[in-house]
């Protein structure tokens, strides 16, 4: 008996002789007595849509994880087989580019997750939401694809995967392979390098956990995810960190949609969440451009929390740094002099101050609002001093009499030099946006712990223990370094600190100590950054010399950059920076979401959300920010109220207007008023020509 390459032994031709069942080849009514050349010709039609870097997935009868896979006379069976001969080909060449075609069907998969080899491309053929991949039973909790550079999907369906409730893990549809060994393109640890983003268009993730999630599904429980892109499981020279998507929907009822986090970042255009418990939330320096979509329905809308987990860089303040809190101050000065009084006024040498109106007179023509003086030391006491336009300039002298308020809010700019290297790069240049914290000593001198003072193991737990030092005000965060001393001898490195500053209580772990309840510890040489008290937005950079000139970038005698910053509690530097005292900065977590649109957010994982089964938004649950992460966005929910951040909103269903007056900055206006009203046939008001900031 004569066989065809590829097919099982046995065929039959239609309208002629029969060597077994299972084949029709059309065109052929009569077998010949020699099989040859018929058998050479299908043989030949095969080979003409063979490719070695396509790989062909069928369900198919004539489909099987034993044929080559490389034409679609000869599809494999299932994903995971395509997915091994895949990664064999690009590993082989790795220059190559490699693709994946699934026809239309559902691929129930064992083996989950595949680990997807760089530049490959898994491509549903069929119309959108025919290509459907699930889960083996006993799998619903291994997510389906980690990914590295190059890597895109198309037209593909997720469904069916599950989170893990008892050891508190997420499934994902599509994440970062954090053990990919791509050493031969110059990774220098485990993890995706991504060179070029992973790209995922035209995807859906449906799943739930008692039903397959469709309407009416009230299913309840955790479910799968869509995206998690986290910069931690790339490599640590990945050039980036990022995934790219367009056009993915997620009905994930009581499941994410997307998470970013360790200073990875996406790009999510068209991307849509429903029944989610979020649908984007950034952490731990996770960024998201967010352009397109809606959120409906699910518990959380957009969420920000926190910044990088560690520094990106770090630097030295080139000289001392005066800060202080908010401080006003009334200062009267006599006509023709220059000498302000008052009692106490607080305020030290070198202090910027700002003039902000003056008491029952105008402001001297010699000032102008808004504009920064400094104090100076000529006439400072503790109940009088002068300005001047320049730090250690001559006194400014005023015409005539009045008492004049002043604001001091800390200077504006720092100098830092000595940049560390870029954890997450080549270049160190503190950009807009990047949150500024300056590093101080833990515990403080004199505090229960600090060298001369030390503290009591309270409580051990494995290699764990805890000291109860003094409770503080504030929160703060150990960046790293430091040592144990034990019994005023035997010293060992701090490997983990954490703090709890509401009870005081901090639990550290030391290398090679083996703690005991009642042992004597002495903490030297830890720091810590004082995230709710001491973080600084920037606003600007300006390259310097290591004598505060201004220079070119990238000159030869550059040394660090002059900072301009931010801080919403008094707009400056709040405390002291000392000279040569280390400044961290790190990644804020942050969402910037351009016409974003909320609907019913808050009100539900499952179709009881719907409005006509009960269903109540929570409009603070559309956008939540935590620990410094920010949500830039514009947005409408379903009511047709239109926000912009918490500075203006539009009440879409009375039409008025709201201005948050501390955000809303009137400046420059000569005047305002007066207001026109019923389409502006008549007038309100009059012209206001003075605009006090009350």
């Amino acid at each position: 008996m004569t066989t065809i390459p590829g097919y099982p032994v046995g065929v039959a031709f239609s309208g002629g002789e029969s060597i077994g069942v299972g084949l029709s080849i059309p065109g052929i009514y009569a077998l010949p007595e020699d099989l040859t050349a018929p058998l050479e010709a299908l043989n030949s039609r095969i080979n003409a849509f063979r490719d070695a870097a396509t790989f062909f997935v069928s369900k198919s009868v004539t489909a099987s994880d034993s044929n080559d896979g490389t034409s679609p006379g000869e599809p494999l069976r299932s994903l995971g087989a395509a997915v091994a001969k895949a990664n064999a080909y690009v590993t082989a060449n790795p220059d190559a580019l490699c693709s994946i075609h699934l026809n239309p069907g559902v691929y129930t998969e064992s083996g989950l997750p595949y680990r997807v080899r760089r530049n490959i491309c898994i491509k549903g053929d069929g119309i959108l939401r025919t290509t459907t991949i699930r889960p083996a039973t006993g799998e619903e909790k291994k997510g389906f694809f980690k990914v590295d550079s190059g890597f895109m999907a198309w037209g593909l369906t997720f469904a069916g995967h599950q989170a893990n409730d008892l050891l508190g893990k997420q499934s994902w549809a599509i994440s970062f392979d954090e053990l990919a060994d791509n050493t031969a393109f110059g990774a220098n640890s485990p993890g995706a390098f991504i060179q070029l983003s992973p790209y995922i268009q035209n995807c859906s993730s449906i799943t739930a956990a008692q039903d397959a999630g469709f309407a009416p599904s009230t299913s309840l429980g955790e479910t799968g995810g869509g995206i998690l892109v986290d910069g931690k499981a790339c490599a640590l020279n990945s050039p980036i960190r990022s995934m790219v998507v367009d056009s993915y929907t997620q009905v994930n009822l009581g499941g994410p949609g997307c998470l970013v986090i360790n200073d990875g970042y996406a790009q999510l255009v068209s991307f849509f969440g429903t029944f989610c418990t979020y649908h984007v939330r950034v952490e731990t320096g996770g960024q998201v451009n967010l352009s397109g979509g809606t959120t409906d329905f699910g518990t959380y809308g957009l969420m920000a929390d926190g910044y990088s987990p560690s520094a990106i860089y770090t630097g030295e303040a080139r000289q001392p740094f005066f800060g202080a809190p908010l401080l006003t101050r009334f200062g009267l000065v006599f006509a023709g002099t220059s000498l302000f009084t008052s009692v106490g006024h607080g305020f030290l040498i070198n202090d910027i101050v700002t003039p902000n109106g003056a008491s029952g007179s105008p402001l001297p023509d010699e000032l102008v609002n808004g504009q920064s003086y400094f104090v100076i030391a000529d006439g400072f006491t503790a109940d009088t001093f002068r300005v001047a336009s320049t730090q250690g300039g001559p006194a400014i002298v005023i015409a005539t009499e009045s008492t004049v308020q002043f604001l001091r809010s800390g200077v504006l700019e720092v100098d830092i030099v000595n940049f560390s290297a870029n954890r997450l790069g080549p270049i160190s240049r503190p950009n807009p946006g990047q949150l500024m914290f300056p590093r101080l000593n833990y515990p403080s001198a004199g505090t229960l712990g600090s060298p001369g003072n030390p503290a009591t193991v309270a409580t051990v737990s494995g290699v764990q223990f805890t000291l109860n030092l003094q409770s503080t005000t504030f929160k703060h965060e150990w960046s790293g370094g430091g040592t144990i001393t034990v019994g005023g001898s035997a010293t060992y490195p701090i490997t983990s600190l954490t703090y709890d500053f509401g009870s005081g209580q901090t639990t550290i772990t030391a290398a090679g100590y083996t703690p005991q309840v009642g042992n004597s510890i002495t903490i030297s040489g830890a720091s810590f950054i004082c995230p709710s008290e001491s973080v600084y937005v920037i606003t600007g950079s300006i390259p310097i010399d290591a004598n505060g000139n201004t220079v070119a970038f990238g000159a030869n005698n550059q040394a660090g950059y002059r900072l301009q910053f931010f801080s919403k509690v008094n707009r400056g530097l709040r405390y002291p920076l000392a000279q040569g005292q280390t400044v961290d900065f790190r990644l804020r977590s942050q969402i910037s979401a351009p016409g974003h649109t909320f609907e019913y957010v808050g009100s539900g994982t499952n179709y009881n959300a719907l409005p006509w089964r009960g269903g109540i938004p929570i409009r603070a649950n559309e956008r939540v920010e935590d620990n410094n992460g920010r949500i830039f966005s514009s947005n409408t929910n379903e009511i047709g109220d239109f926000k912009v951040g918490d500075a203006f909103s539009v009440d879409g269903t009375t039409g008025s207007v709201t201005i948050n007056t501390d955000q809303f900055n009137l400046s420059g206006l000569n005047f305002i008023g007066p207001f026109s009203r019923n389409g502006g046939f008549s007038t309100v008001g009059v012209q206001l020509q003075e605009v006090s900031n009350d």
